[in-house]
């Protein structure tokens, strides 16, 4: 049985619109240069609409967190979609939406995740700092 194309053009709208959130999210698990470099990439990205430039432009400056075994997700995103899905059979564009379906609940659950191990550090340690100035008040 063969799978209808319309899978693959279905799963790539998918994709655009929800990179624009995702590389925007991106940005609040990175500082200093890492974070200055990030946002200049990232008005770029503003600038085209083709979510294969778009990932072009900010996979190499992604945080070593989102980098597991230094394997760069944005950059294999990137280059199934270069490749262009309409290019491979019905069967074959069907493994590469799935696989892309991977990548990104990869990326979106990490950013996620790391927000929120950051959100519950910084409350932490501020009722420690409290409680520590309360028993040196």
């Amino acid at each position: 049985m063969r799978i209808p194309r319309i899978w693959d053009s279905y799963y790539r709208r998918i994709v655009e619109e929800v990179i624009d959130e995702l590389l925007d999210e991106i940005s609040d698990l990175l500082s200093g240069d890492d974070l200055s470099n990030y946002k200049e990439a990232l008005e770029k990205t503003k600038n085209t609409i083709v979510t294969a430039e778009k990932i072009e432009l900010v996979k190499d400056l992604l945080p070593t967190i989102l980098r597991p075994n230094g394997v760069n997700p944005l950059s294999l995103l990137h280059s199934v979609l270069s490749q262009g899905l309409h290019a491979e059979s019905d069967d074959a564009c069907l493994d590469l939406a799935q696989q892309c379906r991977e990548v990104l609940v990869f990326l979106v659950d990490q950013v996620r995740a790391s927000k929120e191990t950051a959100k519950s550090f910084t409350s932490n340690m501020k009722k420690l700092l409290d409680k520590k100035s309360e028993k040196n008040a």
